[in-house]
């Protein structure tokens, strides 16, 4: 285990831009950034994201810290991949729910429409009751998980436990202490997407450096948030 960072005496609000601008101030960026990309670019067969989560999961415990130049060094891929496989682990827990509803919703209508041929309408109305129910059952979900998924990642990475993802207590406290800075995050992190869009001028090749880099903001801004929270 870490140290983990001194829990702040007062609530503070964490610096809107602050987060897309700290990377330049790292005399090394661009080769970090590089390495990054090509992770990405690795991770469309799996295997480069598992090191891009452990190589965030640092970064997020060095802003968390307070570093100045909180970017890491790209020397620890043993580590990077193990920790990495952990956290995507615990994604695919949290959306292994909204999988098995889309399971449901491909194969339950083809079920129901072969049992009910002889009373094509029947089925047919029932059928598209299951899959509309199921969508809106998937996008209440997506909603939930897309709002306590980053506080379960912080908190898991921060304590360096598998476990800290799912204790729901802990996680609904931290969310609700941290409201302010916590939706300045999601806010930092919808707007790091779309300026990542931006890298398709670059003959489209350039959109998975630009992606990296919005990761690394996104990753910022929610560990700005964990520094200054009181709800650990």
């Amino acid at each position: 285990m870490t140290d983990q960072p001194p829990v702040p005496a007062a609530r503070q609000t964490i610096d809107f831009g602050r987060p897309f601008s700290f990377t330049f101030e790292d005399p090394d960026w661009i080769r970090k950034i590089l390495i990054g990309g090509v992770m990405y670019l690795l991770a469309f067969v799996l295997i480069g994201m598992f090191f891009i989560f452990g190589y965030l999961a640092r970064f997020v415990r060095n802003v968390a810290a307070g570093a100045p130049r909180p970017l890491p060094e790209w020397d620890q891929w043993g580590r990077d991949f193990g920790e990495g496989v952990r956290l995507f682990a615990i994604m695919l827990i949290y959306y292994s729910p909204i999988i098995l509803i889309m399971m449901v919703m491909i194969v339950g209508p083809a079920i129901i429409g072969a049992a009910g041929a002889e009373h094509s309408d029947a089925a047919g109305a029932l059928a598209s009751g299951v899959f509309t129910f199921g969508m809106c059952l998937t996008y209440g979900l997506i909603l939930v998980i897309a709002v306590i998924l980053p506080a379960a990642l912080t908190l898991a990475v921060m304590r360096q436990s598998f476990s800290a993802a799912f204790e729901f207590a802990t996680i609904f406290a931290y969310v609700r202490e941290n409201a302010v800075n916590y939706v300045l995050a999601i806010v930092i992190y919808l707007v790091a997407g779309f300026l990542a869009q931006f890298g398709i001028i670059l003959l489209c090749v350039g959109v998975v450096f630009t992606a990296f880099w919005s990761q690394l903001v996104s990753a910022y801004a929610f560990a700005e948030t964990y520094r200054f929270s009181r709800v650990r």
